[in-house]
Parts: C-alpha cells; structure tokens; sequence
C-alpha cells in the first residue's frame, strides 16, 4: 500500500530483536491528489537513532546483517584518503568551505563540539582560520528560532 501511495519508493522490512520496521531506501514523490491532503511525510528513510545494526530480512528466509551507517565524517575520509593519526592539514592552500542559508550561522564551539565527537582519535585544527561573509554575532543559531 506504501508503494502505491509513494511512487518510487521500495519498502523492506528490517528486524532487530522482536523489533520490526519497513523503510525505503529509494527516493519516492507523492501524487498531486494526495498531496494535498498532506502536510508531511515521516518515517521512510531513517532508522530511529541506536548504535547498534539492524537485520534486513530478505524473502528467502535468511538474514544478512546490515551495515550501520552515519554518514562521511572525519575518520571516514581519513581512512579513505590513507592518512595518519599524526597528519595534520596545516598547509596554506588547503581550505574547506561550509555553506550557510537563512541567516544560520555557527559558533567556534561547535568545531570543538564537532571534533570532540567525530575527531578524537587523530590531531587536528582546532579554530576556524578565516570566515568569508557575515558572521552573526552572540550564540549559533538559525533563522526561524525567536
């Protein structure tokens, strides 16, 4: 019934434990004629947060564990690039940029916040050399806060 209600999407059903849960990997659309009637669509892609991995059940009865996955971080592209513990990228023509939209800005303490979850196990920069544009000043935060 999902799949009719939301074209392009391919449900399976995952289980852990006594737990069950059906998700799509694929990107789905919703029909103009339902969509209407809609304000928001959950629940489709993501796993409820735990660090443990979850079982995909497959239709011929076995099960093949699947891999629990948070995304590209630091350690990630550490390994992937081949670098060490001990590399630090200090050289003057490196640079990284982070987009920002609708007035949202950062605060140098989420680096550290960041760094301290994603980066404790390698050295690393610890402040942000240069900010080009504007800069809203006080705490992080984004525009739809009051």
């Amino acid at each position: 019934v999902a799949e009719n209600l939301l074209p392009g999407s391919e449900f399976h059903r995952y289980l852990k434990g006594h737990r069950s849960l059906a998700r799509s990997p694929a990107p789905y659309s919703v029909h103009d004629d339902l969509s209407k009637h809609l304000d928001f669509v959950g629940g489709v892609h993501r796993f409820p947060p735990e660090i443990e991995a979850v079982s995909r059940a497959w239709a011929n009865g076995k099960q093949r564990e699947a891999g629990f996955h948070l995304g590209v971080s630091p350690a990630v592209l550490r390994t992937r690039y081949n670098l060490t513990a001990a590399y630090v990228g200090s050289a003057e023509n490196n640079s990284q940029a982070v987009a920002q939209f609708l007035e949202q800005f950062y605060h140098p303490a989420d680096l550290a916040e960041f760094m301290a979850l994603f980066g404790s196990g390698f050295k690393h920069m610890s402040k942000v050399a240069r900010v080009v544009g504007m800069q809203g000043g006080g705490k992080a935060g984004v525009s739809g806060r009051g």
